[in-house]
């Protein structure tokens, strides 16, 4: 019989301060913060105002404020040293036209440190109340090649970018976002979110965005990409990947739900073309008009543990041009105590949950198997079937910061889990909660899917020891 083979593990996932501190990234940043080797700069103007003295060190303007642009040219230009950008709630619009220096109008421009390899911070005081605003004139965000950047409690919306840079958010240094959401944005290439750096997001939000092309949410091109809790919602492409589009060198997805995105060609919820790894997420409900309403993979390898994929539709535009409503896969896709169920064709008048080569890794379950999917498996445990889509509850609000899917009782679903190996995630170990932050086992054993029944997510502080009400600590999930 085969054994089962090993994975890479980029970043493992206990707990989420765990996982932060898994990330070299959110590491690096911690050690700095807590050596005190930061300067700040506390915006207090909503305008949108350029620095007036960018050789003194202070945020200032003509008005004599500090503006969230004047913040962002002066830390552009500080040496050796991290800054940090401290926003109050409110509505920030960027109104300024492009011209003159880089970062003086449009989008707002984190630009190549001069030297060394310091970070920019920026932190707002909660992503309801303080929204970075372009009004669809330019894109909001850009972080340009060797610049660190990281983003907490904000929104980015209504981003309108040129060719093919990210319409809320453009990467190509390293960026991490923290609590955000990004939303409204409009680009050929990634609506939302283009990475080409190191970018993490953390309870996020990315929805409403479009692309002409691929990635209506996101779109990883050559960099390295992790979403933890994060929202992908109600995107569209008008090609490829109406959530995500995932190319460049490692994508990592942790209690993270996708739901409602639309690719007008393949892949509605995510368009894989790397190494993917997801665990204890959701695909619900996302669609395309040609392959893989949940997922296509065309030319990546995918690792899934204890994930959902329910309620997904190819074939959208009803003209018998797709495939997979749930996967579809002409590369690698690797399955671990995940179900499979509901997915379809033509608004689920025909139900078709897999098309192609699947490899299945304890007890996942499927409610239809097409001809056209093949499934393997290897090691202990046996893919099997849902007696019925009743078993399945509708995605909401169960707990924790994402959407999920619950399990009905009585269901296969309940304690079906591998029994010799359990749950585990990437790295061989016990998976500890389920997408929601809920204890993993709650009965006889793990459950098969994302949302652990019977167990009760716990209520997470939005912030601990954040600036807004008088702290100095870093934000942690």
């Amino acid at each position: 019989m085969p054994t089962e083979p090993t994975p890479p593990e980029p970043v493992g996932r206990r707990a989420r301060a765990q996982a932060l501190l898994l990330l070299p990234l959110a590491a690096a940043f911690l050690a700095a913060t807590a050596a005190g080797a930061t300067v700040v700069f506390q915006v207090n103007s909503t305008a949108d105002l350029v620095d007036d003295g960018l050789l003194d060190g202070v945020c200032h303007t003509v008005a004599a404020s500090c503006t969230l642009r004047a913040a962002v040219m002066q830390a552009n230009v500080v040496v050796g040293e991290d800054v940090e950008i401290r926003m109050p709630a409110g509505l920030y619009p960027l109104s300024l036209p492009d011209g003159g220096a880089e970062d003086a109008g449009g989008d707002l421009d984190f630009l190549p440190p001069t030297a060394g390899s310091p970070r920019i911070a920026l932190y707002g005081a909660g992503a309801s109340t303080t929204i970075i605003d372009a009004g669809g004139t330019s894109g909001v965000l850009e972080v340009q090649a060797g610049r660190v950047a990281s983003l907490a409690r904000v929104t980015l919306r209504n981003g309108a970018a040129p060719a093919y840079l990210g319409g809320g958010l453009l990467n190509t240094g390293a960026l991490t976002v923290f609590d955000s959401v990004i939303r409204d944005s409009s680009a050929l290439n990634g609506g939302g979110v283009h990475n080409e750096g190191t970018l993490t997001l953390i309870r996020c939000e990315v929805r409403d965005n479009d692309a002409l092309f691929s990635g209506g949410g996101l779109t990883n091109l050559s960099g390295l990409l992790t979403l933890i809790d994060t929202s992908v919602d109600g995107n569209v492409s008008g090609s490829n990947g109406g959530g995500a589009y995932f190319a460049g060198t490692e994508v990592d997805i942790v209690g993270s739900t996708f739901s409602n995105n639309l690719a007008m060609a393949n892949g509605g919820g995510i368009r894989n073309d790397t190494l993917l790894f997801m665990t204890n997420s959701t695909l619900s409900a996302n669609r395309s008009n040609q392959n893989g309403g949940g997922l296509s993979n065309s030319a990546g390898t995918v690792w899934t543990y204890n994930i959902t994929i329910v309620g997904n539709e190819a074939d959208t535009d009803r003209n018998y041009s797709g495939v997979g409503g749930g996967i579809y896969n002409s590369a690698t896709v690797n399955l671990r105590n995940t179900v499979v169920a509901g997915n379809g064709l033509g608004q689920l008048v025909v139900y078709d949950d897999c098309w192609g080569a699947i490899s299945t890794y304890g007890r996942t379950k499927f409610f239809t198997l097409p001809t056209e999917c093949k499934l393997t498996q290897f090691g202990a445990g046996v893919p099997t079937y849902l007696g019925s889509l009743a078993e399945i509850g509708p995605l909401a609000d169960h707990g924790g910061p994402t959407l999920t899917h619950p399990a009905v009782a009585p269901s296969g679903l309940i304690d079906g889990g591998e029994p010799i190996f359990g749950c585990v995630g990437k790295l061989g170990t016990a998976l500890a909660d389920d997408q929601r932050g809920a204890p993993r086992v709650a009965g006889v054993r793990c459950d098969i899917g994302a949302h652990e029944y019977g167990a009760v997510a716990p209520d997470l502080p939005l912030f601990r020891d954040g600036f807004e009400t008088g702290g100095t600590g870093y934000w942690l999930p």
